[in-house]
Parts: structure tokens; C-alpha cells; sequence
């Protein structure tokens, strides 16, 4: 999964770079209590994450699970020293086979979350190899 928090820009830029810091520890704590012990939650730079799933189920279920669970998180209002913000992400999913590359499967998750950002903000979306994406 790729993460990307919604308009971190604008938020950094009305309200400081201390509050753009604080949304990014209190993200980054909700995407860890989101996610099972055994997933990897990295932060990749700025303001966009991943985190790699494995031994699931059913990998699309259980991804578009977990990114619901995400969005529900983050969204609730985080208070930051006298700001209360409303925040939300935008997620790329993708599944991998075992033959595929890491660096495929960061473009595919990637490409997948610009996809969920033109749907607006707080949105996922599965890439699908036969299916246009950004």
C-alpha cells in the first residue's frame, strides 16, 4: 500500500511546519495501529507512507479492508496543540506475485494512490494491471 495524506501541503503552509509535523506523528501512529504486527509501516518521505501486507487470506479483501480502516483513522479530528484538523489519505493498493520486483510493485502502488487522489480526497484504489491508470 501507498499512503499519501491529502492536501499536507496546504496544511504545512497555513498552519506551520510544527502542526505539518505533529499530523505526520499522529498518522504515522494511526497507520501502526491500523495495520497487524506482523505488516511493515514505513514512512518513504514528506508526507506519504506504505506499508507491506504479507500471509493475507484473501490479499484484495483483506487490503481494501485495511485501507477503510486506515481512512476511518486517520479522518477522525486530530488535535494538534490549538488546532483541531480534520485529516484525510489517499491509498494505493496492489498485490504482488512472487516474480515481480520491489520497484514494480512502489510504481503500482503508487500509480494506484494518484488514482484514489483524482477520485478526491480520503479514497483508495486497487491497481489492476489491465486497467488504464495514472
Amino acid at each position: 500500500m501507498f499512503i499519501d495524506i491529502d492536501s499536507f501541503k496546504a496544511i504545512n503552509d497555513r498552519l506551520g511546519h510544527l502542526v505539518g509535523d505533529q499530523v505526520l506523528v499522529a498518522a504515522a501512529q494511526r497507520l501502526l495501529t491500523s495495520a497487524r504486527a506482523s505488516d511493515t509501516v514505513a514512512r518513504i518521505g514528506g508526507d506519504e507512507f506504505t506499508i507491506l501486507c504479507e500471509h493475507l487470506d484473501d490479499a484484495r479483501r483483506d487490503l481494501v479492508a485495511l485501507a477503510r480502516r486506515i481512512g476511518t483513522r486517520i479522518a477522525a479530528r486530530m488535535s494538534t496543540d490549538k488546532n483541531p484538523l480534520m485529516v484525510t489519505v489517499s491509498v494505493g493498493i496492489t498485490t504482488v506475485a512472487a516474480d515481480e520486483d520491489a520497484d514494480a510493485l512502489v510504481r503500482q502502488a503508487d500509480s494506484a494512490m494518484y488514482s484514489a487522489k483524482q477520485r478526491g480526497p480520503g479514497n483508495y484504489h486497487v491497481w489492476d494491471s489491465a486497467a488504464p491508470n495514472v
